[in-house]
Order: structure tokens, then sequence, then C-alpha cells
């Protein structure tokens, strides 16, 4: 029988050794909060080999600096990929990089201004759950949102009802809310994403649907949780409530159109209630002329 060796992240990362959970890491401008990030990585301890995929987007601070200063001196699982132009402005998805560099069978990306708490071995728990049961396609535990200025106080962000496991079928028309990446490990099971994933900005709704041919997701309770920041120079919470009505209604296109291809005509159907925001606004609208040509 095999004797597990367990270690940190910060430990594993000099090992050169096959990796058999890769961690991605996505940073821009994250001077601020990259330290608590990666700190939340680096003490996870684990049985076997970790990777470092880190993504940073062309930086313009000390986010790289502070990164390189918390690495071990001999990283050979470690992987750089520092842009030298930022990409996001070139709408390419960051999100997605990490499962296309990944070696690990198990795959989790944390955003540069999130981070992990709870219980150090988070990563071992759900991929010892996925090696002894081949069904997962991948686990998620609890998320708690909170905002630069109040940053002690921890909110709930995943629903009470969405803290159990969710069948492949469910994932399959998308009843499922607020399953954040940065709480998922993945199987490394996808390296081709369609291309109605690249042209929508909801990544963390789309993947479980994509994951959703591969088994069900199970919601692992006692393995702390995903701290999510909110601030105004986040990507998403950064934009207009104009702009975000207007992604909302991109992703709900895209997913539509993905599914109708895949043949999925119950997924679809179901997604119609997304489309609600340009309806209201069309309403609106025909409405408002109706009143100008009765008034003219």
């Amino acid at each position: 029988m095999k004797t597990r060796t367990y270690n940190t992240v910060y430990d594993w990362l000099g090992e050169d050794a096959t990796p058999k959970i890769s961690i991605g890491l996505l940073t821009f401008n994250h001077e601020k909060y990259i330290k608590k990030a990666l700190c939340s990585v680096l003490e996870q301890v684990c049985s076997e080999p970790v990777e470092l995929i880190i993504h940073d987007d062309c930086s313009t601070d000390e986010t790289r600096q502070i990164i390189e200063s918390m690495l071990p001196s001999h990283a050979p699982n470690v992987r750089r990929l520092y842009n030298t132009e930022n990409q996001h402005s070139q709408n390419i998805k960051i999100g997605i990089i990490p499962f296309l560099h990944a070696k690990g069978q198990y795959i989790t990306v944390l955003d540069g201004d999130d981070f992990w708490s709870g219980d150090i071995y988070r990563l071992e728990k759900m991929s010892r759950a996925m090696d002894q049961e081949p069904e997962i396609a991948f686990c998620f535990t609890d998320v708690k949102k909170f905002d630069n200025n109040t940053p002690n106080e921890r909110l709930p962000h995943l629903p009470q009802a969405m803290k159990r496991n969710v069948p492949s079928y469910d994932l399959s028309i998308l009843n499922y809310s607020f399953i954040h990446i940065g709480a998922s490990l993945f199987r490394n099971v996808v390296k081709h994403f369609p291309d109605h994933f690249y042209l929508q900005h909801h990544g963390d709704t789309f993947l479980p649907l994509i994951w959703s041919e591969f088994g069900y997701a199970k919601f692992i309770e006692d393995a702390g949780e995903l701290n999510y920041r909110i601030h105004q120079k986040g990507i998403y919470n950064g934009q207009s409530d104009q702009k975000k009505i207007i992604q909302r209604l991109i992703f709900a296109c895209q997913v539509t159109s993905y599914l109708l291809e895949k043949g999925n005509i119950e997924g679809a159907v179901y997604q119609s209630w997304r489309f609600e925001p340009l309806i209201n606004a069309y309403e609106k609208t025909k409405f408002k002329k109706q009143r100008d040509a009765q008034n003219s």
C-alpha cells in the first residue's frame, strides 16, 4: 500500500514531479491582494504533487514582484505565463488559460483578488472525493463575499439551496447558481471550449454546463470556502448596470444557441427567463412610441 506524503503546496512546487492537481492563479494589478491569495494557495496541504500556473495579464504595479518574493527559489512545478501586453482588453478569455496548460488530473483556478480560507486540506478533500467517485465532474465548496469597505464582514454568497450535489441533468439545463470557479475543483477533461463560450463573459456560469457531460457536481461541506472580493476595479463589478444587463443578454443568446446546437431543447427553453430584460426594454420602447404617436 502506497504511503502518503503530506506536503504544503509551497513544498510541492520544489519537486520535479508530475502534478496531481493544477492550480491556476489569475492576476492583474493585484498588488493589494495577491499576498493573501497566494498565501491561501501555498499553505494548502496535499498528499500528491501540485503545480502552480500563474497568469499575469501585464500588471503595471508590483504584483509580479510580490509573487516572485513568495515562491521557493527552486520551483520546477511553477509555470509563469507573464503577458507583455494586456489580453483582457483584447477580449481574450483569461479564465480558461490555466485549463489549456494544466498537466494535473484535477484543476482549480483562483483570481488574485480572492482567497481560500477555513481548511488547509480543502484541495486534498476535494481531490480524494473525486478519486473515490469517477462520476464526479467537479467539486465545489461554500462561497462568502465581502466588500473592500467592510473586509471583516463575510456574507453568504452561495444560496443555501445550492449547498447540495447537483445532478448532471441540472447542470445540463443550467439549473444552478453562484458556483464559482475559484470554489471548484474540475477534472482536467476539457481542452477545447465551444465558440459560444468565447463570445460571452460569464465563465462561472458556463463552465459547469460544459462539465455536465462528464458527471455531476459534488458539494463538499467541510472544506472551507472561497472568499469572493467585491470591489469597483473587479472585471464584473466595475461595469455599469447597463453594461451588466447587456453582458447577461449576450450570455443568454450564446448559451441558448449552444444548447440548441447540442440538441438540448429542454435546456434552451429553460433559459428563456434570461431574456426578460430585453423583453422589458422592448415593451417600454414600444409603449413609448405608441404614446409619442398618440400625442403627435
